[in-house]
């Protein structure tokens, strides 16, 4: 599962007058649960979690909660991605809902990258 700026439906729209990431990320925030998010990243086993090298938008650029800023901010090196999270949790910097929440829309976002998921390619 994946999001896509810039990619339309096809039907007509009219705006909302809400940043379509925020609305997309509040959507993950209200309908996922913690052992859906984990499932999916659980597929990508422990590779190597990283910065994206050319992200397509800041990390400012989206309303985080605190939990999620904080973990997003602490991947300034490639980490095994579990051990990430794991680590985020222990330190208490975030709890697991937050880091795994995190992890998953950096990744959808284009903020994050790990070698066995590209933008647009379902995890499940």
């Amino acid at each position: 599962m994946a999001f896509e700026d810039g990619a339309s439906s096809g039907e007509e729209t009219f705006p909302l007058g809400v940043d379509p990431l925020d609305l997309v990320a509040r959507g993950v925030r209200e309908s996922y649960t913690t052992d859906e998010i984990a499932g999916w990243l659980a597929l990508l086993g422990e590779g190597v979690l990283s910065p994206a090298p050319n992200p397509p938008l800041r990390l400012d650029a989206l309303r985080w909660t605190p939990g999620e800023a904080r973990t997003l901010g602490d991947l300034s090196i490639p980490r095994p991605l579990g051990s990430f999270i794991a680590e985020e949790v222990a330190s208490g910097r975030a709890d697991l809902a937050e880091a795994t929440r995190a992890v998953f829309l950096g990744l959808s976002f284009g903020v994050l990258a790990t070698p066995r998921f590209q933008v647009g390619d379902p995890l499940a």
